[in-house]
């Protein structure tokens, strides 16, 4: 999709594969590709926050807060988003493997 940023119909393509795509595969590559490209957009942080929160493919939640932390972590404006994504999924998510990621990320941060 790189190819096509300047294209005013990749960034909803992507939004709506990242939210309703049956593949958790297409879904994490739509995150990905809207990270890549569209970082600076306000919705897509809101779009990334919500697969972290509650895809229901736990390989896409830990990517999506892999995501989280690495792309936004330098901004002040989301930081208390980000810690409560962090913290809400080392307490409450059904996957070990997201819970841990999670506390990990959040020792760190």
């Amino acid at each position: 999709m790189r190819g096509w940023k300047e294209d005013p119909a990749t960034f909803p393509l992507l939004r709506d594969l990242a939210a309703r795509d049956e593949h958790f595969t297409v879904r994490q590559a739509a995150v990905e590709e809207l990270v890549r490209g569209w970082k600076e957009d306000p919705e897509t942080l809101a779009i990334i926050l919500t697969r972290a929160a509650s895809d229901e493919s736990a390989d896409l939640r830990l990517f999506a807060i892999r995501q989280v932390t690495r792309g936004w972590r330098d901004q002040l404006a989301v930081r208390t988003e980000i810690m409560k994504l962090l913290a809400d999924s080392a307490s409450q998510d059904a996957s070990e493997a997201v819970a841990l990621e999670a506390v990990k990320l959040y020792s760190r941060a």
